[in-house]
């Protein structure tokens, strides 16, 4: 290679070098500041966070919560920004979670909000809700029937709602949540036995939005777990 075509070919490593630098020190930068914001949320509200990533099985999370569907889906999970607080039932946990979906050319990164509360006293019946939309017709066509009310056409309109024991996940619902659900939009929510999260799906939420998300959630839950 001669000197002429060289110098071009370094010099666009080089620039390309630099970009990728720029682009670590710009994400390094955000996630500091969105930590920062929210450690000063956390210790608003008296909660304990813990600062960095983890692997799913290095969190400290229950077993219990770690089975859930949520954290099943694709790979390399982890959670980020760990705040553990004290709720009325059990603990209530908060965090970033991100994983990998694989694909054949070029797999995708996800990071998401999720909200999740320990309710010591019920024995949830195993569920997923999530928004109607293309994913859930997607897992329907696979053979997983989505539970339907007649009663409330607002509520199936707007979410697909399963789970193993259909009847138990029926009677669950119908007694408040589906009138509330029905009023209100793209929430995915899933559970078993003392844990349930909130979530919406693939939505990484800001931490000036933290205190309307927790409270939005700790409302779903409470009408699906009133008692």
């Amino acid at each position: 290679m001669s000197d002429q075509t060289a110098w071009p070919a370094l010099v666009f490593f080089l620039a390309c070098l630099a970009l990728l630098a720029l682009a670590w020190y710009l994400t390094r930068a955000r996630e500091t500041k969105r930590l920062e914001r929210l450690a000063s949320w956390a210790e608003g509200l008296g909660y304990a966070i813990e600062a960095g990533s983890r692997p799913l099985n290095e969190a400290g999370l229950e077993s219990g919560l770690t089975r859930l569907p949520i954290f099943r889906h694709g790979g390399g999970h982890k959670v980020l920004n760990l705040v553990r607080g004290a709720g009325p039932d059990g603990t209530e946990l908060l965090f970033d979670h991100r994983f990998t979906i694989p694909a054949a050319k070029r797999s995708t990164t996800v990071d998401q909000t999720i909200a999740a509360f320990e309710v010591r006293a019920a024995n949830l019946p195993a569920f997923e809700l999530m928004p109607e939309g293309f994913l859930a017709r997607i897992v329907q066509a696979l053979g997983r029937p989505d539970i339907d009310f007649d009663s409330n056409p607002e509520f199936s309109r707007a979410y697909q709602l399963r789970g193993p024991d259909a009847d138990a996940v029926r009677r669950l619902f119908e007694r408040q949540a589906v009138s509330y659900m029905a009023t209100t939009t793209g929430w995915s929510i899933q559970a078993c036995g003392s844990w349930i999260v909130v979530f919406h799906l693939h939505r990484r939420h800001k931490p000036d939005d933290m205190t309307e998300f927790l409270e939005q959630a700790r409302m779903l839950v409470k009408t699906i777990v009133w008692r």
